[in-house]
């Protein structure tokens, strides 16, 4: 009986990890295919398994730059760049500097 609860903890733990890469995946892939239709359609079930917080504020800047919140787009960018620059890299960083100015 413990060897089937093990099992099924482990299956839940596999099941998980799976979720959440593949929601990261979908989430990169909406974002480069620039579908931010579909994102916004789909962000909040994908957000909830994501794993990468810098994902989800890079999802959000381009929704919200898509769909004309420009108040949110500075704070979220001024978040992404003061938390998680070593993850986004120099290109990226530069880029959302560029974005900010221009808003």
């Amino acid at each position: 009986m413990r060897k089937i609860g093990v099992i099924i903890l482990l299956l839940n733990l596999f099941i998980s990890a799976f979720s959440q890469e593949n929601a990261d995946r979908r989430i990169s892939n909406l974002i480069n295919k620039s579908d931010y239709f579909i994102l916004e359609r789909e962000y909040p079930v994908l957000k909830e398994a994501a794993e990468a917080e810098h994902l989800k504020l890079i999802s959000e800047i381009g929704l919200d730059i898509n769909f004309n919140r420009p108040d949110s787009v500075l704070l979220k960018i001024d978040k992404l760049l003061g938390n998680y620059q070593t993850e986004i890299g120099f290109e990226t960083t530069s880029s959302y500097v560029a974005i900010k100015t221009m808003i």
